[in-house]
């Protein structure tokens, strides 16, 4: 019983180490949708659904509405949108380096701009279907 309790103790003070590391692509989605969308502050920390996230080497697409912690509604604090951030790892951080969120299906004008503004060497695979489509 005293190595369980030693063992439990020992994975406490490791996992409290571990969360002072880098910020998640979660996190650095977290607080550009905070500071971009959001109409009031709250205490709450906004997260995503993970079943909605693709990942290739350094590049994450999030393509998910955002929710507070424990999958409650952000209405009234954050816009209503899916969100759809592309994300880079670069010098260890995550940034956002293209932001395809929108109300509304693009319209021509909108469309040629984000083909001739969209990172080139962003993996487009990673994006929904609906948006490789539209950026070919």
């Amino acid at each position: 019983m005293a190595v369980i309790s030693r063992l439990i103790i020992i994975l406490l003070l490791v996992s409290s180490c571990v969360t002072a590391g880098p910020v998640s692509h979660d996190k650095a989605a977290a607080a550009y949708v905070s500071e971009k969308y959001s109409m009031q502050q709250s205490e709450q920390q906004i997260t995503f659904d993970p079943g909605r996230v693709q990942r290739k080497g350094k590049y994450v697409v999030i393509n998910s509405p955002a929710y507070f912690s424990g999958a409650s509604s952000t209405d009234g604090y954050v816009e209503d949108l899916v969100f759809v951030l592309c994300m880079e790892k670069s010098g260890g951080e995550w940034h956002i380096v293209y932001d395809l969120s929108r109300s509304d299906v693009p319209d021509n004008e909108e469309v040629e701009d984000i083909r001739k503004t969209f990172p080139q060497h962003f993996p487009r695979e990673l994006l929904s279907d609906f948006w490789q489509e539209l950026l070919k």
